[in-house]
């Protein structure tokens, strides 16, 4: 009788075993077409919104739009799946890494009318020439306060001499959105002269050329019809450790036009390590002049020859990009 009531035991617990494997079966079926119920209607909700992107210009402004999808109506009074679209209008721009545009969008003075103290005090020290003094004002909260409030405007505010017009003219200082800022000749409402144009990034979000970890990006020199023409060089610092790749343009001293490299040019550039590497070249509306005849396998060709005591380990001591990428060099935000 005692075995008996051992075996009568194992069965028991076989049974069981088998009863919760199947339970805990049935549990995961359901569990996955509650999830396959989900995500289809998800994809129907989704079927049912198409949000374009579109020029602002359309809609009398300067700001991007909306497009409502088909089955969208933009009657304040219906309830549609309209009513989940993100405004993208109302994205705070200022928190974005997207990079600005690329080509210079010309703005209207305005007065900045809060105060009677701090663009005189500002340009006041850059009349001077005290740079770290400049360098510490525009990172006070309340001398970007002037510059947040711009927004994303391509506008700015100006202190300095004026014409009979009422137009820029001679020397002043203009505040831009961004944390941007110019000082130096105008004339007739235009960026005339020598002058130096700033923009410095208060967080990790610098970027300029595609390059993360810009900390400042500056262009100092000749102007004229408002854009970098003439003498004069570009500079941008970076946080280091952000950046990604060998040759990131540090400097580039030459000749500009409409803000593009165009002539000889001096080029250093800087990696991630902080090594510096200086070269040559000669640029013709933001293209470089090949230095030879010579394609790699990979279909490189040289734009920059190292400069005397440059080490590199780049080919017969130049610098190789692919053509595609040979277009396009000057000073960002301030190119025709």
């Amino acid at each position: 009788m005692r075995n008996m009531k051992i075996k009568w035991d194992k069965n028991t617990i076989m049974l069981a075993e088998l009863i919760g494997g199947i339970a805990v079966l049935l549990v995961l079926i359901v569990l996955a077409i509650m999830l396959m119920i989900r995500n289809n209607r998800r994809n129907l909700i989704h079927d049912d919104i198409v949000i374009e992107v579109v020029d602002g210009s359309e809609n009398g402004n300067n700001e991007p739009g909306l497009i409502l999808g088909e089955n969208e109506t933009d009657s304040p009074g219906d309830v549609t799946a309209s009513s989940a679209i993100i405004d993208l209008t109302k994205e705070n721009e200022a928190t974005s890494k997207v990079e600005p545009a690329d080509i210079y969008i010309s703005g209207n003075m305005r007065s900045y009318t809060k105060d009677n103290y701090q663009l005189p005090e500002l340009y006041a020290y850059w009349d001077d020439y005290r740079l770290d003094a400049v360098n510490d004002l525009i990172r006070l909260e309340r001398v970007r306060e002037i510059t947040d409030s711009l927004g994303n405007s391509s506008d700015y505010y100006y202190h300095g001499e004026t014409n009979s017009k009422g137009l820029p003219d001679g020397r002043g200082l203009a505040v831009y959105a961004k944390n941007t800022y110019y000082f130096g000749e105008w004339k007739n409402g235009k960026r005339s002269g020598d002058g130096m144009w700033l923009q410095i990034f208060l967080s990790d979000e610098g970027v300029v050329n595609g390059v993360k970890g810009v900390t400042e990006h500056q262009y100092s020199g000749t102007w004229s019809n408002d854009l970098p023409n003439g003498a004069g060089q570009e500079h941008i610092e970076y946080d280091y450790k952000q950046i990604e790749g060998a040759f990131v343009i540090n400097n580039a001293i030459g000749d500009f036009k409409d803000g593009y490299y165009n002539g000889k040019m001096y080029i250093m550039t800087v990696d991630s390590l902080g090594k510096t590497t200086d070269w040559y070249g000669n640029a013709k509306a933001g293209s470089f002049e090949y230095l030879s005849e010579k394609v790699t396998v990979l279909g490189k060709r040289a734009i920059w020859k190292a400069g005397e005591g440059s080490h590199t380990e780049e080919e017969d001591g130049c610098r190789w990009i692919m053509p595609e990428d040979n277009n396009n060099f000057g000073v960002a935000r301030l190119k025709k």
